[in-house]
């Protein structure tokens, strides 16, 4: 049961409000209170809603004189008051409520204008979510930074997260899903989980284009292993005349990659600290993400016309030293950035238009096959020698644990024959 405290009042105006110069307390309206305070010396004053609920009477502030007017204070209190009269909600709740929508309200604003890097939001999510599940945490973060970093950072990792678009998704997918559906699956649960944890952490509306609908856009997964696209090895000196001339970053990275043979995501991760030009090899950092999830180094050699491209790639460095090379990429879209499979596919051999024999685009990955088809038909007698080469690990661990040499000399023979195949006048 609640009151309106005394009867009906003349109203004081404004301008009779603002010649209160003392402290205490003013009625000056039905429910409406000025209350006026010294604080070292200087006079504040705050307008007070006072009304009786259940005997008990109850102030509450409704702001400063400097932040609202007489006019606006009387509005506010007749609003409070007529919603307790009709719907039972106190000043007291409604007040609070306000506060607390102005307070989010201002959170939301701070977050808006420092919307972080999908990078930087992964950070934030191991710190503040993951790293409290985990149960080994370092592994758990490393398998994540390893397939994000593979597989979605040349594409997102310095997009805001909420610029991220389903086209982005689709970049990232679509060169792995049938090839390595595992890893293109959980690639996306941890983008869709990390874009979702920061719309849910900040109350955004976040448009997440990496849920699990957007598979629909993708070719049917069947479990089986489906081949991409090659060009028969009969057309590779074709392709490498169109592309020779061509010394872009995307350009150089793609003879390397059809030289040396290695997947797009190990050759754009190689690093200038990686390459041993006086013993012309690379010493290179294989990923493979598979069910069996593992790394390790191969000592790829490097061919004459492998090598002149490393060389032709270091150009960019040349003003230097030892200390900025240490962790720049030997392919890169500016000193700093590693090269996006994207930029290889799209600029270097979409052009080209050149399909395998069933009129599929060719892709990057299909220049392995290129290699061994080669070797199976050109080299059969060094088939072993071109799996070793294809970083293609042993069928089993108790092959593994036989399979110790790598044949260095004999790939580095096999990839100079090779060489001189793709690269002839």
């Amino acid at each position: 049961m609640w009151a309106k405290v005394w009867a009906k009042m003349k109203q004081l105006t404004a301008k009779e409000v603002d010649a209160i110069k003392a402290p205490g307390f003013t009625r000056i309206d039905d429910n409406l209170y000025l209350k006026s305070e010294l604080k070292k010396d200087v006079l504040y004053k705050s307008f007070r809603l006072r009304y009786q609920l259940n005997g008990k009477r109850i102030d509450k502030s409704l702001g400063s004189t400097n932040k609202i007017s007489l006019k606006e204070a009387r509005a506010k209190a007749r609003e409070l008051l007529d919603d307790l009269e009709k719907n039972q909600v106190t000043p007291a709740e409604t007040l609070l409520a306000e506060k607390k929508a102005i307070k989010e309200s201002q959170v939301r604003v701070e977050v808006e204008s420092n919307i972080p890097t999908f990078k930087q939001a992964m950070d934030e999510f191991f710190k503040k979510k993951k790293i409290h599940e985990w149960k080994n945490v370092e592994e758990s973060k490393q398998d994540w930074n390893n397939r994000l970093r593979d597989y979605a950072f040349d594409v997102i990792g310095n997009v805001k997260i909420t610029e991220i678009t389903r086209q982005h998704v689709f970049e990232i997918l679509e060169p792995i899903w049938l090839e390595k559906h595992e890893t293109a699956t959980r690639v996306r649960q941890y983008i869709d989980n990390i874009i979702e944890w920061y719309s849910i952490r900040y109350r955004l509306d976040i448009f997440n284009p990496a849920t699990k609908s957007i598979v629909m856009g993708l070719p049917k997964y069947t479990g089986r292993v489906q081949h991409l696209a090659s060009l028969h090895h009969k057309n590779v000196n074709t392709l490498w005349k169109k592309i020779e001339p061509i010394n872009t970053e995307s350009a150089l990275a793609t003879k390397f990659l059809i030289l040396t043979q290695q997947r797009h995501s190990d050759v754009r991760g190689c690093k200038v600290t990686d390459i041993d030009f006086k013993a012309k090899k690379w010493k290179a950092l294989i990923n493979k993400n598979t069910h069996r999830n593992f790394q390790y180094y191969l000592d790829v050699p490097l061919s004459k016309n492998a090598m002149e491209i490393a060389e032709q790639a270091m150009v960019k460095y040349s003003n230097f030293g030892d200390k900025f090379l240490k962790d720049k990429f030997l392919f890169s879209s500016n000193l700093n950035k590693r090269l996006s499979e994207s930029s290889m596919r799209q600029k270097v051999l979409a052009p080209l238009k050149m399909t395998d024999e069933d009129g599929e685009k060719i892709t990057l990955h299909g220049f392995r096959t290129t290699f061994q088809d080669w070797v199976r038909t050109q080299k059969i007698e060094k088939t072993e020698v071109g799996r070793v080469q294809l970083s293609h690990a042993p069928k089993n661990d108790n092959d593994a644990a036989y399979e110790r040499d790598l044949l260095f000399d004999h790939r580095r023979e096999l990839l100079e024959e090779y060489d001189e195949y793709v690269t002839a006048a």
